[in-house]
Protein backbone atom coordinates (compact mmCIF):
# COMPACT_ATOMS: atom_id res chain seq x y z
CA UNK A 1 0.00 0.00 0.00
CA UNK A 2 1.14 3.53 -0.71
CA UNK A 3 0.08 7.04 0.20
CA UNK A 4 0.50 8.85 -3.11
CA UNK A 5 0.02 12.50 -2.19
CA UNK A 6 -2.95 11.65 0.05
CA UNK A 7 -4.34 8.97 -2.29
CA UNK A 8 -4.40 5.58 -0.58
CA UNK A 9 -3.63 2.89 -3.13
CA UNK A 10 -3.68 -0.80 -2.22
CA UNK A 11 -2.00 -3.35 -4.48
CA UNK A 12 -3.09 -6.96 -4.08
CA UNK A 13 -1.54 -10.02 -5.71
CA UNK A 14 -0.14 -13.44 -4.92
CA UNK A 15 3.44 -13.71 -3.71
CA UNK A 16 6.01 -13.17 -6.46
CA UNK A 17 3.74 -11.05 -8.65
CA UNK A 18 5.59 -7.77 -8.12
CA UNK A 19 4.27 -5.99 -5.03
CA UNK A 20 7.75 -5.49 -3.57
CA UNK A 21 9.13 -4.42 -6.95
CA UNK A 22 6.29 -1.92 -7.23
CA UNK A 23 7.07 -0.69 -3.69
CA UNK A 24 10.68 -0.10 -4.70
CA UNK A 25 9.50 2.06 -7.60
CA UNK A 26 7.31 4.09 -5.21
CA UNK A 27 10.31 4.55 -2.87
CA UNK A 28 11.84 6.80 -5.52
CA UNK A 29 8.87 9.18 -5.40
CA UNK A 30 9.32 12.12 -3.01
CA UNK A 31 5.55 12.62 -2.61
CA UNK A 32 4.75 8.99 -1.73
CA UNK A 33 4.84 7.09 1.57
CA UNK A 34 4.95 3.30 1.46
CA UNK A 35 2.84 1.73 4.19
CA UNK A 36 4.27 -1.72 3.52
CA UNK A 37 4.92 -4.29 0.84
CA UNK A 38 3.32 -7.27 2.54
CA UNK A 39 0.45 -6.98 5.01
CA UNK A 40 -1.87 -4.01 5.32
CA UNK A 41 -4.95 -3.38 7.45
CA UNK A 42 -8.17 -1.94 5.99
CA UNK A 43 -10.58 -0.40 8.49
CA UNK A 44 -13.84 1.42 8.10
CA UNK A 45 -14.09 4.42 10.38
CA UNK A 46 -16.88 7.00 10.33
CA UNK A 47 -18.08 5.87 6.90
CA UNK A 48 -14.65 5.97 5.28
CA UNK A 49 -12.11 3.23 4.51
CA UNK A 50 -8.54 3.63 5.73
CA UNK A 51 -5.28 1.81 5.02
CA UNK A 52 -2.96 1.19 7.95
CA UNK A 53 0.59 -0.09 8.06
CA UNK A 54 1.20 -3.17 10.21
CA UNK A 55 4.14 -4.22 12.37
CA UNK A 56 4.83 -7.18 10.03
CA UNK A 57 7.66 -6.30 7.70
CA UNK A 58 7.85 -7.57 4.17
CA UNK A 59 10.85 -8.01 1.94
CA UNK A 60 11.65 -4.27 2.13
CA UNK A 61 12.30 -4.76 5.84
CA UNK A 62 10.74 -1.64 7.32
CA UNK A 63 7.55 -0.56 9.05
CA UNK A 64 5.88 2.80 8.59
CA UNK A 65 3.46 4.02 11.27
CA UNK A 66 1.08 5.71 8.85
CA UNK A 67 -2.52 5.68 7.64
CA UNK A 68 -4.22 7.08 4.55
CA UNK A 69 -7.80 7.11 3.18
CA UNK A 70 -8.29 4.23 0.73
CA UNK A 71 -8.99 5.55 -2.75
CA UNK A 72 -8.42 2.52 -4.98
CA UNK A 73 -7.59 -1.17 -4.85
CA UNK A 74 -5.50 -2.54 -7.71
CA UNK A 75 -5.37 -6.29 -8.30
CA UNK A 76 -1.99 -6.87 -9.94
CA UNK A 77 -1.06 -9.22 -12.76
CA UNK A 78 2.28 -9.42 -14.54
CA UNK A 79 2.17 -8.59 -18.25
CA UNK A 80 4.31 -7.31 -21.08
CA UNK A 81 2.65 -3.87 -20.98
CA UNK A 82 0.62 -1.73 -18.57
CA UNK A 83 -3.15 -1.82 -18.94
CA UNK A 84 -6.32 -1.59 -16.89
CA UNK A 85 -8.65 -4.58 -17.21
CA UNK A 86 -12.41 -4.48 -16.59
CA UNK A 87 -13.66 -7.39 -14.48
CA UNK A 88 -17.06 -8.16 -12.94
CA UNK A 89 -17.43 -7.35 -9.25
CA UNK A 90 -17.79 -11.05 -8.22
CA UNK A 91 -14.38 -11.78 -9.78
CA UNK A 92 -12.86 -8.79 -7.98
CA UNK A 93 -14.44 -9.94 -4.72
CA UNK A 94 -13.00 -13.44 -5.16
CA UNK A 95 -9.50 -12.06 -5.81
CA UNK A 96 -9.70 -9.87 -2.70
CA UNK A 97 -10.79 -12.85 -0.62
CA UNK A 98 -8.09 -15.31 -1.75
CA UNK A 99 -5.32 -12.73 -1.28
CA UNK A 100 -6.34 -11.83 2.27
CA UNK A 101 -5.07 -13.00 5.62
CA UNK A 102 -7.62 -13.78 8.33
CA UNK A 103 -8.64 -16.82 10.39
CA UNK A 104 -10.30 -19.00 7.71
CA UNK A 105 -11.16 -21.58 10.38
CA UNK A 106 -13.69 -19.26 12.01
CA UNK A 107 -17.04 -19.35 10.14
CA UNK A 108 -18.16 -16.14 11.85
CA UNK A 109 -15.02 -14.32 10.75
CA UNK A 110 -15.32 -15.61 7.18
CA UNK A 111 -18.88 -14.25 7.03
CA UNK A 112 -17.76 -10.89 8.45
CA UNK A 113 -14.88 -10.64 5.97
CA UNK A 114 -17.12 -11.54 3.01
CA UNK A 115 -19.63 -8.90 4.09
CA UNK A 116 -16.87 -6.31 4.57
CA UNK A 117 -15.34 -7.07 1.15
CA UNK A 118 -18.77 -7.01 -0.51
CA UNK A 119 -19.34 -3.55 0.91
CA UNK A 120 -15.80 -2.53 -0.02
CA UNK A 121 -16.14 -3.41 -3.75
CA UNK A 122 -19.39 -1.44 -3.87
CA UNK A 123 -17.86 1.68 -2.30
CA UNK A 124 -14.21 1.76 -3.37
CA UNK A 125 -12.97 1.38 -6.95
CA UNK A 126 -11.41 -2.07 -7.39
CA UNK A 127 -9.58 -2.58 -10.69
CA UNK A 128 -7.32 -5.14 -12.28
CA UNK A 129 -3.97 -3.79 -13.38
CA UNK A 130 -1.68 -5.66 -15.72
CA UNK A 131 1.81 -4.25 -15.52
CA UNK A 132 5.33 -4.74 -16.77
CA UNK A 133 7.94 -4.47 -14.04
CA UNK A 134 9.12 -1.02 -15.09
CA UNK A 135 9.38 2.26 -13.12
CA UNK A 136 7.07 4.01 -15.60
CA UNK A 137 4.17 2.09 -13.99
CA UNK A 138 3.95 4.92 -11.44
CA UNK A 139 3.17 7.50 -14.14
CA UNK A 140 0.70 5.07 -15.71
CA UNK A 141 -1.14 4.66 -12.38
CA UNK A 142 -1.14 8.40 -11.68
CA UNK A 143 -2.64 9.21 -15.11
CA UNK A 144 -5.58 6.85 -14.63
CA UNK A 145 -8.72 8.86 -13.69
Amino acid sequence: AVDDNGRGLLFIAPSGTGKTTLSRFWQEMKDAVILGDDRIIIRKEEGRYWLYATPWVGELGYVNNHRVPLEKICLLQQASKHQWIEEPKPVLLQKLFVNSFFPFWSPETVQQVLGFFGELVLNVPVVSLQFAKSPDIIDFIRKEP
